[in-house]
């Protein structure tokens, strides 16, 4: 009975005490935290995605790959502590930045024209709770991240303090448009 049967997964590694597990998931765990971002951030058919992070773990798959695979625009890797606000010039559409909420406030200030969103990426047990009250972009979304465990993507009404993980259910978008 299973030989017609095709599981696609994909693993990401975190650290442990024990040393480093993997954690799988499989395609529609992936268009689940894509999807999150897509529609907290507000995204649209061919915008641009700049990040800063990597494409080895959930926040920088779930939060910039899987959202550039879903909206069909253009995906830009920046150095973690400068990008290239010449490199904005031939962008069509609108441009959304993801990047750690430690760095996001002064890379998002470097960038030429106005940004759709920006995603600030939170390692859950930290909790940061930075102020964005200059970063020049219409949404603001935070993006707390559980290792490589989960994460859940809230928009920023106030941009002095990130939004609360409420208790219960969460939905995409969390607020309303």
């Amino acid at each position: 009975p299973l030989q017609n049967c095709r599981v696609t997964m994909m693993a990401t590694f975190d650290a442990a005490a024990g040393g480093f597990f993997p954690a799988a998931r499989g395609h529609s765990q992936w268009l689940a935290a894509g999807l999150a971002i897509l529609l907290e951030a507000n995204f649209e058919a061919g915008d641009t995605i700049l990040t800063t992070l990597p494409p080895n773990s959930l926040a920088g798959l779930g939060a910039a790959f899987v959202p550039w695979l879903l909206s069909g625009g253009a995906l830009e890797f920046a150095g973690g502590v400068s990008i290239d606000p010449t490199s904005t010039n031939d962008w069509k559409g609108r441009t959304h930045f993801v990047a750690p909420a430690t760095a996001l406030g002064g890379l998002a200030r470097q960038h030429r024209g106005p940004l759709a969103s920006c995603v600030a990426v939170h390692r859950a047990r930290y909790g940061h709770s930075q102020s964005f009250a200059g970063v020049p972009c219409e949404n603001l979304v935070d993006l707390f991240v559980f290792g490589e465990l989960g994460m859940v993507a809230l928009r920023r009404d106030d941009r002095s303090r990130p939004s609360l993980i409420p208790l219960g259910p969460i939905a995409a978008p969390s607020s309303g448009r």
